[in-house]
């Protein structure tokens, strides 16, 4: 009797540290989320997805019941009829680990969660059709795109996201007529929100497909010295949105600390979002051009470093940063010996401190 007892009490005391573990893990990738830090979330989630199914679901039971340990399904198999139980039993977690695949670029591993989140239904998550397509549209697949666009706009009729599915339908239908063609697009040259100063230029996405920012110079521009210091021949950093039905939001000045009365342009946001890598040019020396890096803690940035002589050769100019599709390489334009010849791409590793 004393025996059974105590083995029932390490079976509650396990039960209850999962328990606590699985409600942190959850806390945590809510956070990481919240904060728009995705691939952190995307890994919290999938610790209680992936690490506790199916050890333990091959774990023999403390009775005398049959049991049969259900076999692992690799990722290219089809889902069965029935989900995992583990899949069952955290429908939160795995449409948010979908959401944050997703959001971090990470698009096979985006569809293959909302696969199962789609037989998960819980009113939160009442887009997943939506975003499921969206990720099946990133992998080729416009034709299965198709479907869950078509599903997503009969569910949803007053979605505040339909003008968005309206048009990734559209685009679907396009890419599988094999007489469209691309060759009467239109360039149209943007506005004055845009365009103001002199010169508007460096636009690149800032983490999501929405948010953009690039470099202008204009009359907001940060300045030390007005007397000394004329707005239209410096820059700085702003950001824009594209709203769900298409639209343009105002561009806004990044400010301090990533901007400064030097030229800021050209600047490349790391996937996870945490690390910002942009080129400042001072306005009296023209060819006092480097990189810096700054990052993005407790919901601001910080004041950015310059990076060291292995990017920054003194004497010779550094700029054009670039971050390969895994976040392991920087690559930036320099005039350092070595090349061949006036400005060079460049590149180098990128430790695990950014």
């Amino acid at each position: 009797m004393i025996r059974n007892l105590s083995i029932l009490f390490i079976l509650l005391v396990s039960f209850q540290t999962w328990a606590q573990t699985k409600k942190e893990l959850i806390a945590f990738g809510d956070q990481a989320f919240e904060n728009e830090q995705y691939a952190s979330a995307a890994y919290f989630y999938s610790q209680i997805i992936e690490s506790s199914s199916l050890k333990k679901e091959k774990t023999y039971p403390y009775q005398a019941n049959f049991y049969s340990a259900t076999k692992k399904e690799t990722k290219g198999d089809s889902l069965n009829s029935q989900l995992a139980p583990n899949y069952q039993k955290n429908p939160y977690v795995v449409h948010r680990l979908a959401d944050a695949y997703r959001l971090s670029h990470q698009y096979k591993k985006a569809e293959e969660y909302y696969k199962i989140a789609i037989q998960l239904e819980d009113e939160q998550f009442k887009d997943t059709k939506l975003w499921y397509a969206s990720v099946l549209m990133q992998n080729d697949k416009h034709d299965q795109a198709t479907e869950y666009l078509e599903q997503f706009l009969q569910e949803n009729t007053d979605s505040a996201l339909t003008i968005l599915a309206k048009n990734k339908l559209v685009g679907c239908f396009l890419l599988s007529d094999p007489g469209f063609s691309n060759d009467k697009v239109e360039l149209i040259k943007s506005d004055t929100t845009i365009n103001q100063g002199i010169a508007s230029f460096s636009v690149n996405y800032f983490g999501n497909e929405d948010n953009f920012i690039y470099a202008s110079s204009g009359k907001d521009v940060i300045v030390t010295d007005p007397k000394k210091q004329n707005p239209a021949y410096t820059s700085d950093f702003y950001r824009f949105f594209i709203n769900v039905d298409g639209s343009r939001g105002t561009p806004v000045n990044m400010g301090m600390p990533i901007n400064s009365e030097k030229i800021e342009g050209s600047g490349v946001l790391s996937i996870d979002k945490t690390t910002f890598y942009f080129t400042r040019k001072s306005v009296e020396l023209p060819t006092d051009e480097a990189i810096y890096v700054s990052k993005f803690f407790n919901n601001q940035w910080l004041q950015p470093l310059k990076l060291d002589e292995k990017v920054n050769m003194p004497g010779y100019r550094s700029c054009n940063p670039a971050l390969s599709l895994d976040d392991s390489k920087l690559f930036f334009s320099s005039n350092r010996p070595g090349g061949y010849g006036g400005m060079d791409i460049w590149y180098c590793e990128i430790d695990e401190y950014g």
